[in-house]
């Protein structure tokens, strides 16, 4: 028995090494999104990090579970969701994981890949010409949360697509500088 309980501890020492604030394995419902902000603002309430970190971290959260809600709705997978903040290197981590349809792979790693070639200012004259169009598939066809990801966190996006039998495995990690 004991033996068979190791996963505990090896799960444990992941979040440890990765200093998880907290995380999340299910469906990820509008019910789900308000309990997460709630827990995360008071998790982030006891931490050091300055407000204007703390809000980002908060904008790129909000992003992160709307994009998993909105793509899980007709999903068979949508408990297969995961969500995830922690710190590395004196930086804040938000985590993210969804399965999305194997068609759409290739349209969302091309929008992945041009918004991480932008500069900052490219990314806010993105972020505010779909803002005034009100058009989410105008020139590279980025969704505006992606775009608000990229835009708030200040950093690239890093993504993984995992593909298995009739489904893909989508992961997001983005940095927040906790300075």
């Amino acid at each position: 028995m004991e033996k068979e309980l190791g996963f505990v501890t090896e799960i444990s020492g992941k979040m440890r090494e990765h200093n998880f604030v907290f995380s999340y394995r299910g469906k990820i419902s509008q019910e789900t999104i308000k309990a997460l902000l709630n827990l995360t603002e008071k998790k982030l309430s006891t931490e050091v990090a300055e407000i204007a970190v703390k809000k980002k971290v908060f904008n790129v959260m909000v992003e992160c579970l709307q994009n998993i809600s909105k793509h899980n709705t007709k999903n068979k997978h949508a408990n297969e969701s995961i969500f995830m903040i922690g710190s590395y290197e004196g930086k804040y981590v938000v985590y993210s994981g969804n399965v999305i349809e194997n068609e759409k792979v290739q349209a969302l790693k091309n929008k992945l890949q041009a918004i991480n070639v932008m500069s900052k200012e490219e990314i806010s004259e993105l972020h505010k010409r779909l803002l005034v169009e009100g058009s989410l598939n105008e020139g590279i066809g980025a969704s505006l949360g992606i775009v608000d990801i990229a835009k708030k966190s200040g950093n690239k996006l890093d993504f993984s697509f995992v593909e298995e039998n009739d489904k893909t495995y989508f992961a997001l990690k983005t940095f927040i500088n906790n300075n």
